[in-house]
């Protein structure tokens, strides 16, 4: 099974290693994506929150965050009741990711639905429990 696992890991990343287009006209990495999506699920997020919602560190964020803004996809503005506090939301641009992310998020779930049948979604939890079991036990060591 950790074979397989291995094999899923890499076909993952050789397919996202030059990015993918989610309709912006971007290449964009899965951390970014995933960026865009958590804004765009909780608009007005401020850095630290989203640093704590992506479980990664507050530089790593800021970092992203740059990046994005300089391709006009989020932006940045300060919080009506606190000028230290940065809030970001997504700019049109963005939100075109962001539907573009859904909607490949969507064609991959057909795909599960057409190989595994009417049960797609517990085979997924399952798959989601397999994965969960797996960390735990990397936690341990």
């Amino acid at each position: 099974m950790l074979e397989q696992l291995l094999q899923l890991v890499d076909k993952f990343n050789k397919q996202h290693k030059k990015g993918h287009d989610f309709g912006s006209g971007d290449l964009l990495f899965p951390s970014e994506i995933h960026t865009i999506q958590a804004i765009g699920d909780h608009e007005n997020i401020n850095i630290t929150d989203l640093a704590v919602a992506l479980k990664v560190t507050k530089p790593t964020i800021s970092e992203r965050v740059k990046k994005l803004e300089r391709l006009d996809l989020i932006q940045r503005h300060d919080a009506v009741d606190n000028m230290k506090t940065v809030l970001l939301h997504l700019t049109a641009r963005g939100w075109v990711a962001y539907k573009g992310h859904e909607a490949h998020h969507k064609k991959m779930f057909a795909q599960f639905q057409k190989h595994f049948g009417s049960n797609s979604a517990g085979q997924i939890r399952k798959c989601q429990q397999a994965f969960a079991a797996f960390l735990d036990v990397m936690k341990q060591e």
